[in-house]
């Protein structure tokens, strides 16, 4: 640390339990390693929270002086490890890495990921990291000794929820704060990176430690919070477009494009800009967005829609240009997904890392083929059809669907054409002869004991593949043919986890 009086201290966890202190004064171990580096890997997840991780990393390094390098894997598996060791470098997992401490035997680095730790035998501990963290036994947390890395860093091991209160870019900036607490110019990121792990959607707002964080992010005037409507697209999508597609079920009367126009046109509101292009709600004056609201509330209601679960907090970055994807910090969490899901993760990298210009030209070009790929998609899945067992929707996309993208398209069949009363689950192929499996469900399903990451991850292991990652969303890599085995096996860890409720 470049000032030790500023980040964690020689002792062990001793501040309040599931606090950002808390995890600050659990990077304290790893952040005086890490400033002792000349060379540092960053090895970081595709999606937004990975972006946002993996560039806020990245600023970290280049502060201190640390030559380093990025790059970007959808999934830790031999190959991806093997490439990681050939380096041959103290490495920094962000957004991934805890679920695959079998594989990281022998390489030095840390872990800053938020995913659920899986615990290893006892046999197998590494005898340093004792000394880290109290007990489980002493003030109820998770003992750090259970999880065998040089340096993890988690939420789970002081009490913090990883899928709802911070994400792979909070615990990222957590050890960026015990680094220095002048990273708190970063705290953005960390926001940017829960907002794409979509921590924010049970409550409509940001919980738990993400709100310290934010605290934290609108004291150094990097973020701000509003009231507003949440419909996706806030700054950058046509106010028509933003109305039909930022529900996600069926209004009558708000369909189709055509009927939003005829709305906003019976509503005296312009449509175009003086330059021609499309406005925006953010274009909207505060009694245009009055008179717009109620409207479309109304038809909401009649549609038996509760309107109220379409308002809360929006975040915004006052330093970002409104309207430029970055401004909305969902928007710029989706800018960052487009970048890491179609193969450019370095421009994620370099947009998180403050660079603008044609790298943000191009990353708008991903976006929006991103958005048209996902209409794409949709079609594909309306005509394959949605297959339904007694405890799951289901669908294969076979190649149809690209694997980067199969969560986002299944969550939103989800959401927008199905009755959320059990989980779903989609198939697509991978290009390297496996078959990508996401499944999602309702934080109801969840708060009545179902665990999709366990799920994924005792089934997958039944078929000889890999999985993991939440309780409300999770996905696996199975191989090719053993679909509807595993599905099976799925049904049946969810009715061990529920009972016949699902």
């Amino acid at each position: 640390m470049r000032d030790s009086k500023q980040g964690g201290t020689e002792k062990e966890v001793s501040v309040k339990k599931g606090s950002l202190e808390s995890l600050i004064e659990l990077s304290a171990r790893a952040a005086r390693e890490m400033v002792r580096q000349k060379k540092v890997l960053v090895v970081t997840h595709i999606d937004a929270d990975g972006m946002a991780a993996g560039g806020l990393a990245s600023r970290v390094l280049e502060t201190l002086g640390i030559e380093h390098e990025v790059i970007f894997f959808k999934q830790l598996d031999q190959g991806a490890i093997e490439k990681i060791r050939e380096k041959d470098v103290f490495t920094w997992f962000t957004d991934l890495g805890t679920g695959s401490f079998h594989l990281l035997r022998g390489i030095d680095g840390v872990v800053t990921d938020h995913h659920t730790p899986q615990p290893e035998p006892r046999a197998d501990v590494v005898e340093r990291d004792k000394r880290d963290v109290k007990d489980a036994a002493d003030g109820g947390i998770l003992s750090y000794n259970e999880f065998s890395f040089p340096h993890h860093i988690n939420p789970h091991l002081v009490g913090i929820d990883g899928t709802r209160e911070i994400s792979g870019a909070g615990v990222t900036f957590a050890l960026a704060l015990a680094v220095d607490r002048s990273f708190s110019s970063l705290a953005h990121l960390a926001i940017v990176g829960a907002l794409g792990d979509m921590q924010d959607m049970e409550t409509g707002k940001l919980v738990g430690v993400n709100r310290e964080i934010l605290s934290v992010g609108t004291q150094a005037g990097v973020l701000a919070v509003d009231e507003d409507v949440r419909f996706f697209g806030r700054e950058t999508r046509p106010l028509h477009k933003f109305l039909v597609y930022g529900i996600d079920r069926t209004v009558e009367g708000l369909k189709t494009e055509e009927d939003a126009i005829n709305l906003l046109v019976d509503l005296d509101i312009k449509l175009r800009r003086d330059t021609g292009e499309w406005r925006t709600w953010y274009d909207l004056s505060p009694g245009e967005k009055k008179r717009v609201a109620e409207k479309v509330f109304s038809l909401m209601r009649d549609s038996g829609i509760d309107p109220s679960i379409y308002m809360g907090e929006v975040y915004v970055l006052p330093v970002e240009e409104p309207g430029s994807g970055l401004h909305d910090a969902k928007e710029y969490a989706t800018l960052l997904n487009s970048c890491g899901r179609y193969g450019r993760g370095d421009l994620g990298i370099r947009i998180a890392r403050g660079e603008r210009g044609e790298v943000l030209d191009e990353a708008r070009n991903l976006r929006r083929g991103h958005r048209k790929n996902l209409v794409e998609s949709m079609a594909v899945v309306e005509e394959i059809g949605i297959s339904e067992t007694p405890g799951l929707y289901w669908f294969h996309a076979g190649g149809m669907v690209r694997d980067t993208v199969l969560g986002t398209v299944a969550g939103m069949v989800y959401k927008k054409r199905l009755r959320r009363d059990k989980p779903i689950m989609a198939f697509a192929e991978s290009d390297n002869g496996t078959v990508k499996v996401s499944i999602r469900a309702t934080q109801e399903m969840v708060d009545r004991g179902l665990d999709l990451s366990e799920v994924m991850k005792q089934a997958s292991k039944k078929v000889g593949g890999e999985g993991g990652g939440h309780k409300i969303a999770a996905g696996a890599t199975i191989p090719s043919g053993k679909e509807m085995e595993f599905l099976d096996i799925v049904e049946k860890e969810m009715e061990r986890q529920m009972g016949k409720e699902v």
